[in-house]
C-alpha cells in the first residue's frame, strides 16, 4: 500500500488526466472505439446479456473465483494465439470480470449476488489476487491497442487504474494510447502519475529496482513533451494565420462597405471546397472565390481566386477551356464557351450586416428569401468584369459570388426565358449607360 497522501495525489492527477480525455469527435470514435459487437456473443455485458450469470448456480467445484481465474487464463491463451482470436479473448476476459463480481459478493458474505450460489462459501474468493479486476481490464486494454482501438484502450485503462492505482502497465498503456490519439497533455500527465506510482511501489529504496520501474515511462514522457512542443508551435502558427485571415477579411468588409456591396450567408451547403477567402490585393483590387453552377446538369465549378477586374468570359474559359476535352457530363459539347450564357439571380437572399459576413455565425445561418424584391435572371455580357454584377442593385454576394452557366437555347434556358416574361434583364456591357 502507498502512503495515503501520496496515493491521493496520484489518484487525483490520474483522474484529472482521464477527465481531459472524455471528449471525442465522431471521427475519432469511428476510428478508435471498439465496435459494439464483433459477434453477438462478444457484446459488452448489459442487463440482458448478464442474465445467464444472474441465473448461474455455482458449486464447490465451480466457484466464481475459480471460474474467473479459468476465464482469465482462457483470455490470455486466446490473446497469445493471435489477431483472429482477439474477439474470443475479449469474451473470456469479460466473463472473468463478471465471475469476479460474484466472487466479491461471496467475500462480503452476500452469496452469489442473485445467482443462487451453492456451497462455495467464501473460500473460492480468496483464490483471486487482490488486483485481479485491474489486471483483467489492463489485458483488455492491450487487446484494444493491438486492434488500433485506442479510445477503447483508454477507457479500459481508466477502469484498471480505478480498481488499482498502482497498475503501472495500465498507466503505461493509457499514456501510450493517449499519445497515439494526439492527446499529448493527458499522455504526459498519465506517464508522470504512472512513473510516480511505479516508484512508490518499489520497497526499500532500491535504486536499481526503482530505475527499472520507471524506465518504461521515460520514452513516453519524452515523446509527450516533444509532441506538446510541436502542438504549441502549430497552435502559435495557426493563431498567426487566423489573425492574418481575420485582418484580411476586415479589409474586404471595409472595401464592400465603402462600395455599398450587399453581402449574405451561403446559399448552399458545402459551396466552398477550400479555405480560400476574398482578399484585397495591391491597388485596392479584390480577388474573390467564385462558384459557377450548371443548373441544367446539376454540376458546378469552384475557382479559389478571381480578380474582380477580369471578365466573366475569361472565367468561363477557365472552367470550360475551349481546347480541353469536355467534362464527362457534357458529352455533346453543349457547354462550349461560345454556346453558353452567364446569369446571376437578383435578390437570392436578404442581405446581412457587412460586419457579420464571413463569420462562423453567418456560415451556419439559413439564408432568408428576399420576398420584398423581384427574383430575376440577369444576363451578363462576357466582356463584363466580375465587379460589374457585384455593383448591380439586386446582387447579393452570398458568402461568395455565384454565377449560372446555361447552354443557349436548351430546355432549361427556355424555361428561364419563359419565367423572365420572354426577355432577360441584361447587365449593361462595359461602356454602355
Amino acid at each position: 500500500m502507498l502512503p495515503a497522501p501520496l496515493q491521493a495525489r496520484i489518484d487525483a492527477a490520474t483522474e484529472a488526466a482521464f477527465t481531459s480525455l472524455k471528449t471525442w469527435t465522431p471521427e475519432e470514435k469511428a476510428a478508435y472505439c471498439e465496435d459494439a459487437v464483433d459477434h453477438p456473443l462478444f457484446a459488452p455485458v448489459d442487463e440482458r446479456s448478464s442474465a445467464p450469470f444472474r441465473t448461474l448456480e455455482y458449486d464447490e467445484f465451480d466457484a466464481p473465483a475459480t471460474l474467473a481465474l479459468e476465464s482469465k487464463e482462457k483470455g490470455n491463451a486466446s490473446f497469445r494465439a493471435g489477431t483472429a482470436f482477439y474477439p474470443n479473448a475479449l469474451l473470456h476476459y469479460r466473463e472473468a470480470l463478471k465471475h469476479a463480481e460474484f466472487a466479491d459478493g461471496e467475500k462480503g458474505g452476500g452469496g452469489s449476488g442473485g445467482g443462487g450460489c451453492g456451497g462455495g462459501g467464501g473460500s473460492g474468493a480468496n483464490l483471486l489476487e487482490p488486483n485481479f479486476v485491474s489486471i483483467v481490464h489492463a489485458n483488455i486494454a492491450a487487446i484494444h491497442m493491438a486492434r488500433g482501438k485506442f479510445i477503447s484502450a483508454v477507457d479500459s485503462c481508466h477502469a484498471a487504474l480505478r480498481a488499482w492505482p498502482g497498475n503501472s502497465k495500465a498507466a503505461w498503456r493509457a499514456a501510450k494510447s493517449a499519445l497515439t490519439l494526439g492527446r499529448a497533455e493527458a499522455a504526459a500527465a498519465l506517464a508522470e502519475t504512472g512513473r510516480a506510482a511505479a516508484v512508490a511501489m518499489v520497497s526499500g529504496g532500491d535504486a536499481t529496482a526503482e530505475a527499472a520501474a520507471v524506465a518504461p515511462f521515460l520514452p513516453l514522457a519524452a515523446e509527450a513533451a516533444a509532441l506538446l512542443a510541436r502542438q504549441a508551435r502549430l497552435a502559435e502558427a495557426t493563431a498567426k494565420e487566423l489573425a492574418a485571415r481575420s485582418a484580411g477579411l476586415d479589409a474586404v468588409r471595409a472595401m464592400c462597405a465603402a462600395r455599398g456591396l450587399r453581402l449574405g450567408p451561403p446559399l448552399f451547403n458545402n459551396m466552398r471546397r477550400t479555405l480560400a477567402a476574398p482578399f484585397v490585393a495591391p491597388g485596392d483590387v479584390v480577388h474573390w472565390p467564385v462558384v459557377v453552377l450548371y443548373p441544367e446538369v446539376g454540376h458546378s465549378d469552384y475557382v479559389e481566386a478571381w480578380c474582380e477586374e477580369d471578365t466573366l468570359g475569361e472565367l468561363v474559359d477557365t472552367v470550360l477551356p475551349p481546347r480541353a476535352p469536355p467534362p464527362p457530363w457534357d458529352a455533346g459539347r453543349a457547354y462550349a464557351a461560345p454556346a453558353v450564357d452567364i446569369f446571376f439571380k437578383t435578390h437570392p437572399c436578404k442581405p446581412i450586416p457587412v460586419g457579420a459576413a464571413w463569420t462562423p455565425a453567418s456560415a451556419e445561418r439559413e439564408p432568408e428569401e428576399d420576398l420584398a424584391n423581384d427574383l430575376r435572371w440577369v444576363l451578363c455580357p462576357k466582356d463584363a468584369p466580375l465587379l460589374a454584377p457585384l455593383y448591380h442593385p439586386g446582387y447579393v454576394v452570398a458568402d461568395l459570388p455565384v454565377f449560372y452557366v446555361v447552354p443557349r437555347g436548351c430546355a432549361f434556358w427556355k424555361e428561364m426565358l419563359r419565367a423572365a416574361g420572354g426577355t432577360f434583364a441584361r447587365l449593361p456591357a462595359p461602356g454602355e449607360e
